[in-house]
Protein backbone atom coordinates (compact mmCIF):
# COMPACT_ATOMS: atom_id res chain seq x y z
CA UNK A 1 0.00 0.00 0.00
CA UNK A 2 1.31 3.43 -0.96
CA UNK A 3 0.15 6.92 -0.09
CA UNK A 4 0.28 10.02 -2.21
CA UNK A 5 2.78 12.81 -1.92
CA UNK A 6 -0.02 15.11 -0.78
CA UNK A 7 -0.83 12.76 2.10
CA UNK A 8 2.86 12.61 3.06
CA UNK A 9 3.00 16.41 3.09
CA UNK A 10 -0.14 16.52 5.21
CA UNK A 11 1.41 14.21 7.77
CA UNK A 12 4.62 16.26 7.77
CA UNK A 13 2.72 19.47 8.45
CA UNK A 14 1.34 17.84 11.61
CA UNK A 15 4.86 17.37 13.02
CA UNK A 16 5.39 19.80 15.90
CA UNK A 17 8.29 22.25 15.36
CA UNK A 18 9.94 20.96 18.53
CA UNK A 19 10.38 17.61 16.78
CA UNK A 20 12.19 19.08 13.81
CA UNK A 21 15.97 18.59 13.93
CA UNK A 22 16.67 21.86 12.15
CA UNK A 23 15.12 25.25 11.45
CA UNK A 24 15.45 27.40 8.30
CA UNK A 25 15.40 31.19 8.10
CA UNK A 26 15.83 34.10 5.70
CA UNK A 27 16.39 37.60 7.10
CA UNK A 28 16.92 41.01 5.59
CA UNK A 29 20.25 42.80 6.24
CA UNK A 30 18.66 44.60 9.21
CA UNK A 31 17.58 41.28 10.72
CA UNK A 32 13.89 41.34 9.82
CA UNK A 33 12.48 37.85 9.33
CA UNK A 34 11.34 37.20 5.78
CA UNK A 35 11.04 33.46 6.32
CA UNK A 36 11.15 31.55 9.60
CA UNK A 37 10.34 27.85 9.65
CA UNK A 38 8.58 26.20 12.55
CA UNK A 39 11.88 25.02 14.00
CA UNK A 40 13.27 28.56 14.17
CA UNK A 41 10.05 29.96 15.60
CA UNK A 42 9.96 27.29 18.30
CA UNK A 43 13.63 27.74 19.18
CA UNK A 44 13.28 31.51 19.63
CA UNK A 45 9.87 31.36 21.28
CA UNK A 46 8.06 33.22 18.47
CA UNK A 47 4.47 32.60 17.29
CA UNK A 48 4.28 29.36 15.35
CA UNK A 49 1.87 30.89 12.82
CA UNK A 50 1.41 34.33 11.21
CA UNK A 51 3.71 37.30 10.70
CA UNK A 52 6.75 37.98 12.85
CA UNK A 53 7.10 41.56 14.04
CA UNK A 54 10.63 41.28 15.34
CA UNK A 55 14.18 40.86 14.12
CA UNK A 56 16.71 38.13 14.76
CA UNK A 57 19.08 40.79 16.10
CA UNK A 58 16.84 41.29 19.15
CA UNK A 59 17.53 37.73 20.30
CA UNK A 60 21.32 37.87 20.35
CA UNK A 61 22.78 37.81 23.86
CA UNK A 62 25.84 39.61 22.50
CA UNK A 63 24.99 41.99 19.61
CA UNK A 64 28.69 42.24 18.72
CA UNK A 65 28.67 38.55 17.88
CA UNK A 66 26.05 39.11 15.18
CA UNK A 67 28.13 41.80 13.51
CA UNK A 68 31.16 39.52 13.47
CA UNK A 69 29.21 36.52 12.13
CA UNK A 70 27.61 38.54 9.33
CA UNK A 71 31.02 39.78 8.20
CA UNK A 72 32.35 36.24 8.15
CA UNK A 73 29.25 34.95 6.31
CA UNK A 74 29.61 37.63 3.63
CA UNK A 75 33.31 36.94 3.16
CA UNK A 76 32.78 33.22 2.78
CA UNK A 77 29.77 33.66 0.49
CA UNK A 78 31.92 35.66 -1.92
CA UNK A 79 34.28 32.65 -1.85
CA UNK A 80 31.40 30.30 -2.62
CA UNK A 81 31.37 28.82 0.90
CA UNK A 82 29.11 28.71 3.99
CA UNK A 83 29.77 29.88 7.52
CA UNK A 84 29.36 26.67 9.49
CA UNK A 85 29.36 25.52 13.14
CA UNK A 86 29.06 28.88 14.86
CA UNK A 87 27.34 28.70 18.25
CA UNK A 88 25.00 31.60 18.96
CA UNK A 89 23.56 32.37 22.39
CA UNK A 90 19.96 33.64 22.07
CA UNK A 91 17.92 35.25 24.84
CA UNK A 92 14.30 34.06 24.48
CA UNK A 93 11.19 34.14 26.62
CA UNK A 94 11.98 30.58 27.63
CA UNK A 95 15.46 31.51 28.78
CA UNK A 96 18.90 31.28 27.26
CA UNK A 97 19.14 29.00 24.19
CA UNK A 98 22.24 27.98 22.26
CA UNK A 99 21.98 27.20 18.53
CA UNK A 100 24.47 25.97 15.96
CA UNK A 101 24.28 28.25 12.92
CA UNK A 102 25.01 27.54 9.27
CA UNK A 103 24.70 30.76 7.30
CA UNK A 104 25.29 32.28 3.87
CA UNK A 105 24.90 35.82 2.58
CA UNK A 106 22.40 36.27 -0.26
CA UNK A 107 24.06 38.50 -2.90
CA UNK A 108 22.34 40.65 -5.59
CA UNK A 109 23.60 39.13 -8.88
CA UNK A 110 23.64 42.55 -10.58
CA UNK A 111 25.59 44.67 -8.14
CA UNK A 112 26.92 42.04 -5.71
CA UNK A 113 25.42 43.72 -2.64
CA UNK A 114 24.13 41.71 0.32
CA UNK A 115 20.35 41.66 0.24
CA UNK A 116 19.77 39.08 2.97
CA UNK A 117 21.10 36.17 4.95
CA UNK A 118 19.76 32.64 5.00
CA UNK A 119 20.70 29.54 6.89
CA UNK A 120 19.77 26.95 9.44
CA UNK A 121 19.65 26.80 13.25
CA UNK A 122 20.02 23.59 15.26
CA UNK A 123 19.20 23.68 18.98
CA UNK A 124 22.36 22.70 20.92
CA UNK A 125 21.25 24.02 24.33
CA UNK A 126 21.12 20.66 26.07
CA UNK A 127 24.46 19.56 24.65
CA UNK A 128 26.21 22.80 25.58
CA UNK A 129 24.76 22.80 29.10
CA UNK A 130 25.75 19.16 29.56
CA UNK A 131 29.28 19.89 28.37
CA UNK A 132 29.52 22.89 30.67
CA UNK A 133 28.34 20.79 33.61
CA UNK A 134 30.83 18.10 32.70
CA UNK A 135 33.64 20.65 32.50
CA UNK A 136 32.66 22.15 35.85
CA UNK A 137 32.50 18.70 37.44
CA UNK A 138 35.84 17.74 35.95
CA UNK A 139 37.37 20.97 37.22
CA UNK A 140 35.92 20.37 40.67
CA UNK A 141 37.33 16.85 40.69
CA UNK A 142 40.74 18.14 39.61
CA UNK A 143 40.64 20.84 42.27
CA UNK A 144 39.58 18.32 44.89
CA UNK A 145 42.27 15.86 43.85
CA UNK A 146 44.85 18.62 44.01
CA UNK A 147 43.73 19.84 47.43
CA UNK A 148 42.70 16.62 49.14
CA UNK A 149 46.25 15.64 49.95
CA UNK A 150 46.81 18.88 51.85
CA UNK A 151 43.41 18.68 53.55
CA UNK A 152 43.86 15.10 54.72
CA UNK A 153 47.46 15.75 55.71
CA UNK A 154 46.21 18.57 57.92
CA UNK A 155 43.68 16.22 59.49
CA UNK A 156 46.36 13.60 60.06
CA UNK A 157 48.50 16.25 61.73
CA UNK A 158 45.57 17.19 63.93
CA UNK A 159 45.14 13.56 65.01
CA UNK A 160 48.83 13.43 65.89
CA UNK A 161 48.37 16.53 68.05
CA UNK A 162 45.36 14.89 69.71
CA UNK A 163 47.44 11.83 70.53
CA UNK A 164 50.22 13.98 72.01
CA UNK A 165 47.64 15.86 74.08
CA UNK A 166 46.08 12.64 75.36
CA UNK A 167 49.35 11.12 76.57
CA UNK A 168 49.83 13.39 79.64
CA UNK A 169 46.10 13.39 80.39
CA UNK A 170 45.93 9.60 80.51
CA UNK A 171 49.11 9.46 82.59
CA UNK A 172 47.74 12.00 85.07
CA UNK A 173 44.39 10.24 85.54
CA UNK A 174 46.13 6.87 85.92
CA UNK A 175 48.43 8.34 88.56
CA UNK A 176 45.47 9.75 90.49
CA UNK A 177 43.85 6.31 90.42
CA UNK A 178 47.13 4.64 91.38
CA UNK A 179 46.99 2.25 88.43
CA UNK A 180 49.44 1.63 85.56
CA UNK A 181 49.18 4.14 82.74
CA UNK A 182 47.21 2.38 79.96
CA UNK A 183 49.04 2.36 76.62
CA UNK A 184 45.90 1.65 74.66
CA UNK A 185 42.41 0.21 74.74
CA UNK A 186 41.57 -1.81 77.84
CA UNK A 187 40.03 -5.22 77.38
CA UNK A 188 36.41 -5.70 78.48
CA UNK A 189 37.71 -7.61 81.53
CA UNK A 190 40.07 -4.75 82.47
CA UNK A 191 37.34 -2.15 81.91
CA UNK A 192 34.89 -4.04 84.08
CA UNK A 193 37.46 -4.53 86.84
CA UNK A 194 38.33 -0.82 86.90
CA UNK A 195 34.71 0.37 86.92
CA UNK A 196 33.59 -2.30 89.38
CA UNK A 197 36.29 -1.41 91.85
CA UNK A 198 35.52 2.31 91.84
CA UNK A 199 31.71 1.86 91.74
CA UNK A 200 31.80 -0.51 94.71
CA UNK A 201 34.02 1.87 96.67
CA UNK A 202 31.60 4.74 96.12
CA UNK A 203 28.54 2.62 96.92
CA UNK A 204 30.23 1.34 100.09
CA UNK A 205 31.23 4.87 101.14
CA UNK A 206 27.63 6.06 100.73
CA UNK A 207 26.26 3.14 102.73
CA UNK A 208 28.90 3.73 105.42
CA UNK A 209 27.98 7.41 105.66
CA UNK A 210 24.35 6.46 106.18
CA UNK A 211 25.02 3.60 108.60
CA UNK A 212 27.46 5.54 110.81
CA UNK A 213 25.19 8.53 111.35
CA UNK A 214 21.86 8.38 113.19
CA UNK A 215 18.78 9.56 111.34
CA UNK A 216 18.43 12.70 113.48
CA UNK A 217 21.94 13.87 112.59
CA UNK A 218 21.54 12.98 108.95
CA UNK A 219 18.33 15.01 108.68
CA UNK A 220 20.15 18.04 110.05
CA UNK A 221 22.54 17.78 107.11
CA UNK A 222 20.10 16.88 104.30
CA UNK A 223 16.34 16.42 103.80
CA UNK A 224 15.04 12.87 103.89
CA UNK A 225 14.40 12.83 100.09
CA UNK A 226 18.06 13.52 99.41
CA UNK A 227 19.13 10.63 101.66
CA UNK A 228 16.68 8.38 99.84
CA UNK A 229 18.18 9.49 96.54
CA UNK A 230 21.69 8.73 97.85
CA UNK A 231 20.52 5.23 98.78
CA UNK A 232 19.08 4.81 95.30
CA UNK A 233 22.40 5.92 93.77
CA UNK A 234 24.24 3.37 95.93
CA UNK A 235 21.91 0.67 94.61
CA UNK A 236 22.46 1.76 91.00
CA UNK A 237 26.22 1.71 91.56
CA UNK A 238 25.99 -1.85 92.81
CA UNK A 239 23.77 -3.02 89.93
CA UNK A 240 25.04 -0.78 87.10
CA UNK A 241 25.84 -3.75 84.80
CA UNK A 242 22.20 -4.82 84.89
CA UNK A 243 20.93 -1.25 84.60
CA UNK A 244 23.22 -0.54 81.59
CA UNK A 245 23.84 -3.75 79.59
CA UNK A 246 25.77 -1.94 76.81
CA UNK A 247 29.44 -1.91 77.82
CA UNK A 248 30.31 1.28 75.91
CA UNK A 249 27.56 3.24 77.72
CA UNK A 250 28.65 2.34 81.26
CA UNK A 251 31.43 4.92 81.77
CA UNK A 252 29.13 7.87 80.99
CA UNK A 253 26.35 6.39 83.17
CA UNK A 254 28.65 5.95 86.16
CA UNK A 255 30.15 9.38 85.62
CA UNK A 256 26.66 10.90 85.91
CA UNK A 257 25.95 8.92 89.08
CA UNK A 258 29.21 10.14 90.63
CA UNK A 259 28.43 13.71 89.60
CA UNK A 260 24.99 13.45 91.26
CA UNK A 261 26.61 12.22 94.46
CA UNK A 262 29.07 15.14 94.41
CA UNK A 263 26.21 17.60 93.85
CA UNK A 264 24.26 16.23 96.83
CA UNK A 265 27.34 16.45 99.07
CA UNK A 266 27.62 20.07 98.00
CA UNK A 267 24.16 20.70 99.46
CA UNK A 268 25.06 19.10 102.80
CA UNK A 269 25.06 21.27 105.93
CA UNK A 270 27.77 20.81 108.61
CA UNK A 271 27.18 18.25 111.31
CA UNK A 272 28.41 14.90 110.00
CA UNK A 273 31.95 13.55 110.44
CA UNK A 274 34.11 15.35 107.93
CA UNK A 275 36.30 12.32 107.17
CA UNK A 276 33.27 10.20 106.28
CA UNK A 277 32.00 12.90 103.92
CA UNK A 278 35.47 13.28 102.38
CA UNK A 279 35.63 9.52 101.83
CA UNK A 280 32.44 9.70 99.75
CA UNK A 281 33.79 12.73 97.89
CA UNK A 282 37.07 10.96 97.08
CA UNK A 283 35.25 7.83 95.93
CA UNK A 284 32.94 9.90 93.69
CA UNK A 285 35.91 11.76 92.22
CA UNK A 286 37.82 8.54 91.55
CA UNK A 287 34.82 6.98 89.83
CA UNK A 288 34.58 10.04 87.59
CA UNK A 289 38.29 9.71 86.88
CA UNK A 290 37.93 6.03 86.01
CA UNK A 291 35.04 6.73 83.65
CA UNK A 292 36.96 9.63 82.08
CA UNK A 293 40.02 7.42 81.68
CA UNK A 294 38.06 4.81 79.73
CA UNK A 295 36.39 7.45 77.54
CA UNK A 296 39.70 9.19 76.88
CA UNK A 297 41.43 5.88 76.14
CA UNK A 298 38.81 5.01 73.54
CA UNK A 299 39.21 8.42 71.94
CA UNK A 300 42.98 7.97 71.99
CA UNK A 301 42.71 4.60 70.23
CA UNK A 302 40.20 6.04 67.74
CA UNK A 303 42.64 8.82 66.82
CA UNK A 304 45.37 6.24 66.14
CA UNK A 305 42.91 4.15 64.12
CA UNK A 306 41.77 7.08 61.97
CA UNK A 307 45.31 8.30 61.36
CA UNK A 308 45.97 5.35 59.05
CA UNK A 309 42.51 5.61 57.46
CA UNK A 310 43.02 9.27 56.54
CA UNK A 311 46.52 8.63 55.21
CA UNK A 312 45.26 5.72 53.11
CA UNK A 313 42.32 7.81 51.86
CA UNK A 314 44.70 10.60 50.85
CA UNK A 315 46.94 8.20 48.92
CA UNK A 316 43.94 6.52 47.29
CA UNK A 317 42.40 9.83 46.18
CA UNK A 318 45.65 11.14 44.73
CA UNK A 319 46.71 7.80 43.23
CA UNK A 320 46.33 9.01 39.64
CA UNK A 321 49.10 11.52 40.26
CA UNK A 322 51.48 8.60 40.81
CA UNK A 323 50.17 6.33 38.05
CA UNK A 324 53.47 6.58 36.21
CA UNK A 325 55.56 5.10 39.00
CA UNK A 326 57.77 2.26 37.84
CA UNK A 327 57.39 -1.24 39.22
CA UNK A 328 60.16 -2.72 41.28
CA UNK A 329 60.95 -6.28 42.32
CA UNK A 330 60.47 -6.84 46.04
CA UNK A 331 59.67 -9.71 48.34
CA UNK A 332 56.19 -9.93 49.81
CA UNK A 333 57.82 -10.17 53.24
CA UNK A 334 59.34 -6.68 52.88
CA UNK A 335 55.92 -5.29 51.93
CA UNK A 336 54.37 -6.96 54.97
CA UNK A 337 57.12 -5.81 57.35
CA UNK A 338 56.72 -2.17 56.29
CA UNK A 339 52.92 -2.35 56.58
CA UNK A 340 53.08 -3.92 60.05
CA UNK A 341 55.66 -1.37 61.17
CA UNK A 342 53.41 1.50 60.09
CA UNK A 343 50.58 0.03 62.21
CA UNK A 344 52.64 -0.83 65.30
CA UNK A 345 51.11 1.94 67.44
CA UNK A 346 47.58 0.96 66.46
CA UNK A 347 48.19 -2.73 67.17
CA UNK A 348 49.75 -1.84 70.53
CA UNK A 349 46.83 0.43 71.45
CA UNK A 350 44.41 -2.45 70.83
CA UNK A 351 46.63 -5.02 72.54
CA UNK A 352 46.87 -7.00 69.30
CA UNK A 353 49.66 -9.50 68.72
CA UNK A 354 50.65 -9.80 65.04
CA UNK A 355 52.19 -13.12 64.01
CA UNK A 356 53.95 -13.43 60.62
CA UNK A 357 54.62 -16.83 59.06
CA UNK A 358 56.70 -16.64 55.90
CA UNK A 359 56.85 -19.81 53.79
CA UNK A 360 57.69 -18.01 50.54
CA UNK A 361 61.46 -18.42 50.57
CA UNK A 362 61.90 -14.76 49.63
CA UNK A 363 59.88 -15.04 46.41
CA UNK A 364 59.61 -11.66 44.67
CA UNK A 365 56.83 -9.80 42.91
CA UNK A 366 57.01 -6.85 40.50
CA UNK A 367 54.89 -4.06 41.97
CA UNK A 368 54.32 -0.37 42.45
CA UNK A 369 55.63 -0.62 45.96
CA UNK A 370 53.67 2.21 47.58
CA UNK A 371 50.35 1.03 46.13
CA UNK A 372 50.73 -2.56 47.24
CA UNK A 373 52.10 -1.64 50.66
CA UNK A 374 49.04 0.56 51.23
CA UNK A 375 46.76 -2.31 50.18
CA UNK A 376 48.45 -4.73 52.58
CA UNK A 377 48.37 -2.12 55.35
CA UNK A 378 44.64 -1.69 54.76
CA UNK A 379 44.09 -5.43 55.22
CA UNK A 380 46.17 -5.54 58.39
CA UNK A 381 44.51 -2.38 59.70
CA UNK A 382 41.06 -3.92 59.21
CA UNK A 383 42.19 -7.14 60.88
CA UNK A 384 43.40 -5.19 63.91
CA UNK A 385 40.33 -2.98 64.02
CA UNK A 386 37.81 -5.84 63.84
CA UNK A 387 39.54 -8.18 66.30
CA UNK A 388 37.77 -9.02 69.55
CA UNK A 389 39.42 -9.40 72.93
CA UNK A 390 39.52 -12.97 74.19
CA UNK A 391 36.90 -13.94 76.76
CA UNK A 392 38.43 -13.87 80.21
CA UNK A 393 41.48 -12.03 78.98
CA UNK A 394 43.67 -15.16 79.16
CA UNK A 395 44.89 -14.77 75.56
CA UNK A 396 45.68 -11.57 73.68
CA UNK A 397 43.77 -10.83 70.49
CA UNK A 398 45.78 -11.85 67.44
CA UNK A 399 46.23 -11.21 63.75
CA UNK A 400 47.96 -13.89 61.71
CA UNK A 401 49.76 -13.11 58.44
CA UNK A 402 50.91 -15.99 56.25
CA UNK A 403 53.00 -15.74 53.07
CA UNK A 404 53.29 -18.62 50.59
CA UNK A 405 54.62 -19.03 47.07
CA UNK A 406 54.65 -21.50 44.20
CA UNK A 407 56.17 -21.37 40.72
CA UNK A 408 53.59 -18.91 39.38
CA UNK A 409 52.27 -16.81 42.25
CA UNK A 410 52.83 -15.39 45.72
CA UNK A 411 49.93 -15.35 48.18
CA UNK A 412 49.35 -13.38 51.36
CA UNK A 413 46.64 -14.28 53.89
CA UNK A 414 45.58 -11.97 56.73
CA UNK A 415 43.46 -13.67 59.39
CA UNK A 416 41.77 -12.33 62.51
CA UNK A 417 39.36 -13.53 65.23
CA UNK A 418 36.42 -11.23 65.89
CA UNK A 419 33.73 -9.31 63.98
CA UNK A 420 31.95 -11.39 61.30
CA UNK A 421 31.38 -10.36 57.69
CA UNK A 422 27.87 -11.42 56.60
CA UNK A 423 27.75 -14.01 53.84
CA UNK A 424 25.70 -11.86 51.44
CA UNK A 425 28.19 -8.99 51.67
CA UNK A 426 30.96 -11.33 50.51
CA UNK A 427 28.98 -13.15 47.80
CA UNK A 428 27.70 -9.87 46.30
CA UNK A 429 31.09 -8.13 46.62
CA UNK A 430 29.44 -5.36 48.64
CA UNK A 431 32.48 -5.03 50.89
CA UNK A 432 34.54 -3.82 47.91
CA UNK A 433 32.10 -1.05 46.92
CA UNK A 434 33.50 2.43 47.40
CA UNK A 435 32.12 4.00 50.59
CA UNK A 436 30.36 0.83 51.71
CA UNK A 437 30.66 -0.14 55.36
CA UNK A 438 29.20 -3.50 56.35
CA UNK A 439 26.24 -3.68 58.67
CA UNK A 440 28.41 -5.21 61.41
CA UNK A 441 31.40 -2.90 60.86
CA UNK A 442 30.34 -0.42 63.54
CA UNK A 443 30.76 -3.03 66.28
CA UNK A 444 31.96 -1.19 69.42
CA UNK A 445 31.85 2.12 67.52
CA UNK A 446 34.66 1.19 65.15
CA UNK A 447 35.39 4.01 62.71
CA UNK A 448 36.16 3.83 59.00
CA UNK A 449 35.90 5.49 55.58
CA UNK A 450 34.57 2.66 53.42
CA UNK A 451 37.57 3.06 51.10
CA UNK A 452 40.12 0.53 52.38
CA UNK A 453 38.84 -2.63 50.70
CA UNK A 454 38.03 -0.77 47.49
CA UNK A 455 41.65 0.35 47.44
CA UNK A 456 42.84 -3.21 48.14
CA UNK A 457 40.87 -4.66 45.23
CA UNK A 458 41.96 -1.86 42.86
CA UNK A 459 45.63 -2.19 43.79
CA UNK A 460 45.69 -5.99 43.55
CA UNK A 461 43.81 -6.14 40.25
CA UNK A 462 46.07 -3.47 38.77
CA UNK A 463 48.90 -5.94 39.47
CA UNK A 464 46.99 -8.75 37.70
CA UNK A 465 46.17 -10.35 41.04
CA UNK A 466 43.04 -11.51 42.85
CA UNK A 467 41.40 -11.16 46.27
CA UNK A 468 39.44 -13.87 48.12
CA UNK A 469 37.51 -13.51 51.37
CA UNK A 470 36.12 -16.01 53.87
CA UNK A 471 34.39 -15.44 57.21
CA UNK A 472 33.07 -18.32 59.30
CA UNK A 473 32.27 -19.07 62.96
CA UNK A 474 35.47 -19.55 64.93
CA UNK A 475 34.50 -22.45 67.19
CA UNK A 476 33.66 -26.04 66.36
CA UNK A 477 30.79 -25.72 68.84
CA UNK A 478 29.54 -22.47 67.29
CA UNK A 479 26.00 -21.84 66.05
CA UNK A 480 25.86 -22.97 62.42
CA UNK A 481 22.31 -21.89 61.56
CA UNK A 482 22.63 -18.62 59.64
CA UNK A 483 19.04 -17.72 60.52
CA UNK A 484 19.67 -18.01 64.24
CA UNK A 485 19.43 -14.54 65.91
CA UNK A 486 22.79 -15.06 67.61
CA UNK A 487 24.62 -16.38 64.55
CA UNK A 488 26.47 -13.10 63.92
CA UNK A 489 26.92 -12.37 67.62
CA UNK A 490 29.64 -15.00 67.98
CA UNK A 491 33.30 -14.60 66.97
CA UNK A 492 34.23 -15.41 63.38
CA UNK A 493 37.56 -16.16 61.79
CA UNK A 494 37.91 -13.86 58.80
CA UNK A 495 40.62 -14.38 56.17
CA UNK A 496 41.56 -12.07 53.29
CA UNK A 497 43.89 -13.65 50.74
CA UNK A 498 45.59 -11.84 47.87
CA UNK A 499 47.41 -13.65 45.08
CA UNK A 500 49.90 -11.94 42.80
CA UNK A 501 52.00 -13.19 39.86
CA UNK A 502 55.47 -14.19 40.90
CA UNK A 503 58.32 -12.34 39.21
CA UNK A 504 60.00 -14.55 36.69
CA UNK A 505 63.72 -15.00 37.25
CA UNK A 506 66.18 -15.27 34.37
CA UNK A 507 66.51 -18.96 35.08
CA UNK A 508 62.73 -19.38 35.01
Amino acid sequence: MTISDAEVLKLFRQVHPSELPIGFYLVAPDGRFLIASGGVRYLLGMPLEGEINTTIAEFYENPAQRTMLLEQAEERSRQGRYLQGALIRFCTRGGLRVAENTCRALLDPQIGAVVGYYGTLVDRTAEVESKQQEQKLQQRIEDLTTDIGRVLHANSSTLTMVRLAFDPVLALIATELEIPNPKGELSPVQETALLDGQAQKLGGAIRGLIANNPAERRLQALPQLRWEYLEQLAGDLNDYQQVVPVTEARPSFLRRLAADVTAILGEMRPGLAKEQVREVQRAALNLQRAAALLTATRAYVASIQMEHSLRALRDFATGDLRSGEERVSVSMRSIVDNAVKSLADFASSRGIEIVIRDHSGGAEIAVQERELQRAVANLVHNAIKYSWSRTGGTKPPWVSIEIRANDSEVSLSVENWGVPIPKDEIENNLIFNLGYRGRLSKDRNRLGTGVGLTDVLHAVQSHQGSVQVSSAPASSTAIRDENHPDYYQQPFITVFTIRLPRRKTKAG
